[in-house]
């Protein structure tokens, strides 16, 4: 059964393949659990070729879409953060957009960054600002440190799958061992740490569950796709009502008693890159200046004023949701 949904999976990723081309390849259809040393071997190699490719990039759009599920009682509660960020380098210097956005339930905070070589401007709480400041370089350099290329090549494989595609692309999948004793979560938490802190996680005695990484890997060599999940889970006591006690009953003193809960957690990761893009835009939502708002025909709109000015600190507060006032108290 895993093996099946391993196989559908990558038909998901590369929508279109043709059969296996090699009896090494083919091995990897049988019903238990197999590692081709040619599919490690491609994975390992796309890993450093993409990571060369990224650092020498004059022009990259990259995709990350990063969930954090935590499963108690079979009760799912989600965060989801994603992030979209292109950039294109010239003699001008460097035209870049990027967007990221956090979901945790019905709340949502979204924010976009737009450099024209001229302005930098940034979106949040549904006004444009123009960011201002000293701090602005460093801000702007933050946000390319979060373009990342999952390196799972240190780790022991258990099984392994690969697709030959259309124009000599593959489609992997791979499943490493959970009890491997280099896998170092820490690594893949890296910007994440307000979400889960790796530390924390070693004091609650936590358990690797399940590893895998699945992806695209291009005729040049290079990822344009992957995806990457852990699984972990961690036992804790907590406090309960109880659910036999006799609410008419004044004896009873204690109404709560404690229990062991598992609780169930996965990290996943979708990664994707693209090393062919040739044009940069603004988010939809933000107001550049020089560009003329819809009017009823040509030459009807009007240019929009300029924007507030803001700084990076301030912006971070309007994100946050806090206040000058509610900052300055702490």
């Amino acid at each position: 059964m895993k093996k099946i949904f391993a196989f559908v999976l990558v038909l998901a990723l590369v929508f279109s393949f043709a059969a296996c081309g090699d009896e090494d390849r083919s091995s990897t259809t049988s019903s238990g659990p197999s590692v081709d040393a040619n599919t490690i071997e491609i994975v390992n190699n796309a890993f450093k070729a993409t990571k060369t490719a990224v650092d020498g990039a004059k022009a990259l759009g990259y995709d990350m879409n990063f969930v954090y599920s935590v499963t108690v009682d079979d009760v799912v509660t989600s965060v989801r953060a994603g992030s979209k960020l292109d950039y294109i380098d010239s003699d001008a210097g460097r035209k870049f957009a990027a967007e990221s956005v956090i979901k945790s339930g019905d709340q949502a905070i979204e924010a976009f960054i737009y450099d024209d070589n001229e302005n930098v401007y940034v979106y949040g709480a549904g006004e444009t600002y123009l960011l201002v400041g000293k701090d602005v370089e460093a801000y702007v350099a933050e946000q390319f440190e979060a373009i990342r290329v999952i390196d799972t090549s240190d780790l022991t494989a258990l099984d392994t799958l690969i697709v030959d595609a259309a124009n000599n692309a593959h489609g992997f999948v791979i499943d490493y061992d959970p009890a491997d004793a280099s896998l170092d979560i820490g690594k893949y938490l890296e910007g994440f740490e307000s979400v889960l802190d790796a530390d924390s996680l070693k004091e609650l005695n936590f358990k690797v569950t399940a590893v895998s990484i699945s992806g695209i890997v291009d005729s040049t060599g290079k990822l344009t796709s992957e995806s990457f999940k852990i699984a972990y889970e961690f036992s804790q006591q907590v406090e309960v009502p109880k659910t036999d006690v006799d609410p008419d009953n004044s004896d009873v003193s204690e109404t709560t008693e404690t229990v062991t809960k598992v609780i169930k957690n996965e990290l996943s990761f979708d990664l994707k890159f693209d090393f062919d893009l040739t044009e940069v835009e603004a988010p939809e939502d933000i107001t550049v200046i020089g560009e003329e708002t819809e009017g009823e025909g040509e030459g009807d709109g009007e240019e929009p004023k300029k924007p507030a000015e803001i700084s990076v600190t301030d912006f971070n507060k309007l994100l946050s949701g806090k206040t000058s006032t509610e900052e300055d108290e702490k």
